[in-house]
């Protein structure tokens, strides 16, 4: 009789086999032999110790399994056979806004290729009748999530969702796929989601003693010029010249095809004028001048370009969060004129507000959660309690016991209704939340952009007198002498005699893309 072989020992097995888990957890690889002599359960008994000691629990191949176990019992070692997968997240869609009209608010001069606005250009003035679709949407739809070989969840992407919002003038459709014209009027889409078509009043002549100061809720459009002394409040504005002490206050654009001259002047959205001069303009957009800011004022909450071939800044005071590009800087005396760049108090106290707001929203929405979790739970057990005492009424014989089990029933099922309503506000405004967080993270990503060092350009097309005080947000500098055609922006430097870092406004040659 031949031999008989010893059994193998558990101990003889120890560290035979490895299982390898990939980065992602979403593969688990088998590796190593198996003594001479071992049994099929034994072998069948180091994976699955394999197997719990790197934790794998999901998506166990059957098939590779049963693979690595005959290659080991025919004495063979396996190298990174792959015996778990996981089931990897589903990818969502994007919610997509198309519109299909022109929204050029800037009925005043475009911006050519070399990024000069051309006045003369001043394109048609968009407007809409009723029943106008201005845009479409397409909804965003949530991917689905996927597992890891060690069993847990593994989430897809976060897909952004948009929605359409009501704005004047405008109507949306049942199914919140479709916007369309209300009235007659101008579009605009002064937010992302959001679409609005206001009426317009065409004053043929000038704002004079004849209109009296103007108040309107829709745009307006002064064929002549604003004269000294009267005020405008409305949604939108062109003119052709705007006066001394004119009183400008717009929620939108406000476009000028001649000068700004001794007026202020506040807009929510973008500023365009041929010149400005001894006024004062604040925006929260973008603010494009062609030739000349004269003794002024001007604040943006985008960008100032000065873009004409020869267009100069004189004894003026500029601030604007993303940057400024000018032709000629000049002053007449030192500090006379001051640029600044980059993020201002106002802008802090703005990003500080919108982080504590996402906090505060992110903590209501995970309150909500729970509140709408344990009331479907509680609901849950409302809806078998009443399912089984309407099988018991419904089998009773004694009218007394029926009766009584009658209110029982109807004590219950508003408390059923209450949980229902409960969790259908919840859930709804639970999908509210969704847009308002992903806006706010939007909002705060973009304020950051701005936030860092360096990020924010001064360019200097021509030159820059002796004088000239150029701030960023933690450093200063005035010019001592005049510079030809450069950029300027923050910077650290290291003090040579005591090491320690500063910041510093830097010059550099002018960048390519400003030139």
């Amino acid at each position: 009789m031949p031999e008989e072989q010893p059994k193998t020992t558990k101990a003889e097995f120890k560290d035979k086999l490895a299982l390898e888990v990939s980065e992602d957890r979403m593969e688990a690889r088998l590796s190593g032999e198996v003594p001479e002599g071992a049994d099929r359960k034994q072998v069948q008994y180091a994976i699955t110790e394999a197997l719990k000691k790197s934790g794998v629990r999901y998506g166990m191949d059957a098939q590779a399994m049963r693979q690595a176990i005959e290659a080991l019992l025919a004495g063979q070692r396996v190298q990174g056979l792959v015996v778990a997968r996981g089931q990897a997240p589903v990818r969502g869609e994007d919610a997509a806004i198309t519109p299909l009209v022109d929204f050029g608010a800037g009925v005043v001069g475009r911006v050519n290729k070399k990024g000069i606005v051309d006045f003369r250009d001043r394109g048609p003035i968009p407007t809409v009748q009723p029943g106008t679709v201005l845009a479409t949407l397409k909804k965003g739809l949530r991917g689905e999530p996927g597992r890891d070989v060690l069993g847990k969840l593994v989430h897809p992407p976060e897909v952004r969702m948009l929605r359409l919002l009501p704005g004047d003038g405008v109507r949306i459709d049942d199914d919140g796929a479709t916007v369309s014209a209300a009235v007659e009027g101008m579009p605009d889409r002064p937010e992302e989601e959001r679409f609005v078509v206001q009426s317009v009043l065409d004053i043929a002549g000038d704002v004079d003693l004849n209109t009296g100061h103007i108040e309107f809720p829709g745009a307006v459009r002064v064929q002549g010029t604003i004269r000294s002394d009267f005020k405008v409040k409305c949604y939108g504005l062109t003119a052709e010249t705007v006066e001394p002490r004119a009183i400008i206050d717009v929620k939108a654009d406000v476009v000028v095809y001649g000068g700004i001259m001794g007026a202020v002047v506040r807009a929510g959205g973008n500023v365009m004028a041929r010149f400005v001069r001894d006024a004062r303009v604040v925006c929260n957009g973008d603010m494009n001048i062609d030739t000349e800011i004269i003794q002024s004022k001007l604040q943006a909450g985008g960008h100032i370009r000065v873009s004409g071939l020869e267009s100069r800044i004189v004894d003026s005071h500029i601030a604007a969060i993303k940057g400024v590009q000018a032709g000629d800087v000049l002053c007449s005396r030192r500090e006379a004129t001051m640029i600044r760049i980059g993020v201002n108090p106002e802008f802090e106290k703005q990003y500080f507000a919108n982080k504590r707001a996402l906090e505060s929203l992110v903590n209501q929405r995970d309150q909500i959660m729970e509140a709408v979790d344990a009331q479907k739970t509680e609901l849950a057990g409302t809806e078998e309690e009443l399912r089984h005492m309407i099988e018991a009424f419904h089998s009773m014989e004694g009218v007394k016991d029926r009766e009584v089990h009658l209110t029982q029933i109807n004590m219950i099922k508003p408390l059923r209704e209450a949980l229902k309503q409960g969790v259908a506000q919840g859930t709804l405004r639970l999908g509210e939340m969704v847009f308002e967080i992903q806006r706010l993270r939007e909002q705060i990503a973009r304020m950051e952009a701005v936030a860092p060092q360096g990020a924010i350009w001064l360019d200097v097309r021509g030159r820059a007198e002796q004088g000239v005080e150029i701030r960023t947000p933690r450093a200063s500098l005035v010019l001592e002498n005049t510079h030809q055609g450069f950029s300027a922006r923050e910077a650290t430097i290291q003090d040579k005699q005591t090491g320690e870092e500063r910041p510093t406004v830097k010059l550099s040659r002018l960048r390519t893309t400003a030139a």
